[in-house]
């Protein structure tokens, strides 16, 4: 009988001394992001400790929905006291209160299934008739406006919002920027376009068009709408054009679909990086530089948060302007979203320059 309850109390301390003797995750399970704006990214960086006493062991980590991503910490080991960061990034989509769900798997011999959750919980509000998540624009309102003739012609006068990029760095441009938006090229009579797009297009870029009749043929439908610099020359007769190519975009397609970006930040952070393409315009001059501007163009204002962009685009609302929009958490949120992708510092990390001042 002793020895039975000697054996049963040795038994007893072993089990004991294997479930002291653990690894064990720990971590504020949930992060309250309170109230955003449809569009927003929320991001939370999640600390995970091993509060055990052997290596802790993460093996996989999953999110719940698409809109969810994590940093890769899979394989992590975890020694007793060492914590890790567990970056959390949520594209707000929809409106209403949202709880997302981030799975960590490890070798935590107390939790179910070897699974701690971690949740993200919050409200989602639309922001607005003016607020434009990252994703709308470029999805719905991003293109590339590209005047591929010499820089001096582009300096006398080009389109607004257009870049400068000749024929010969185009390809390399393009290629730099990995563009996935539209790209619609232009020159003075369309011909040297047309034959740009062309040669993109058998590069593999598949959404690459030239303006029909160039930019003669713009001044002949609009005279000087949308003009930056001399453009009261005489306008010559339509030239020819080639014959069967599917390259080509009428100027009252681009007059229809015209959009603009506005940076309304400093030109210091202007040079530094901004959206390629983006035209900046001083804040307290926006309202009466739109007035210059044909009410069928999207123009769409960003600042760095996105509040003063806000409060801009509702002031020219309420001024009686249509087609006004504010990018949802600025570009601090675009950055967060898509990286560099489509911003001149991208361009710069490629070796190549590409912006537009007014």
């Amino acid at each position: 009988m002793r020895r039975s309850i000697w054996i049963t109390l040795t038994m007893v301390a072993a089990m004991s001394l294997a479930l002291v003797s653990a690894p064990r995750i720990e971590a504020v399970t949930v992060y309250e992001f309170g109230e955003v704006l449809v569009g927003d990214v929320v991001t939370h960086g999640f600390v995970l400790t091993n509060a055990g006493d052997e290596p802790l062991v993460i093996s996989k980590v999953t999110a719940t929905c698409g809109c969810t991503t994590v940093n890769d910490i899979t394989g992590s080991q975890l020694a007793p006291g060492e914590s890790i960061e567990l970056i959390a990034r949520f594209t707000t989509y929809g409106s209403g209160m949202f709880t997302k769900n981030v799975n960590v798997f490890c070798n935590d011999p107390t939790l179910t299934n070897g699974m701690l959750t971690l949740r993200l919980v919050g409200t989602v509000r639309t922001p607005g008739e003016y607020g434009l998540p990252a994703n709308d624009l470029l999805y719905q309102y991003y293109y590339l406006l590209i005047d591929v003739r010499d820089p001096a012609a582009y300096d006398q006068a080009h389109l607004l919002g257009a870049i400068s990029v000749t024929s010969e760095q185009l390809l390399g441009t393009l290629q730099a920027l990995r563009a996935g938006v539209p790209v619609f090229l232009y020159d003075d009579d369309g011909m040297g376009a047309i034959a740009a797009a062309e040669a993109l297009a058998a590069a593999g870029f598949t959404q690459v068009y030239a303006l029909r009749g160039g930019l003669d043929a713009w001044r002949r439908a609009y005279g000087d709408d949308m003009l930056i610099g001399e453009g009261s020359a005489p306008i010559p007769e339509a030239s020819p054009e080639p014959a069967g190519s599917l390259q080509f975009l009428d100027p009252v397609y681009l007059s229809s679909n015209y959009a603009l970006i506005v940076d309304i930040r400093s030109a210091e952070a202007f040079d530094e990086n901004h959206l390629v393409g983006a035209i900046r315009i001083e804040e307290d001059a926006a309202l009466a530089w739109i007035e210059s501007i044909p009410d069928t163009v999207v123009v769409v204002f960003y600042d760095e948060a996105g509040d003063q962009a806000a409060s801009l685009a509702e002031a020219v609302l309420q001024a009686g302007r249509t087609r006004v929009y504010s990018l949802v958490g600025g570009f601090d949120t675009w950055i967060t979203q898509w990286d560099t992708y489509m911003t001149t510092e991208l361009l710069a990390t490629e070796g190549e320059q590409a912006s537009t001042a007014l």
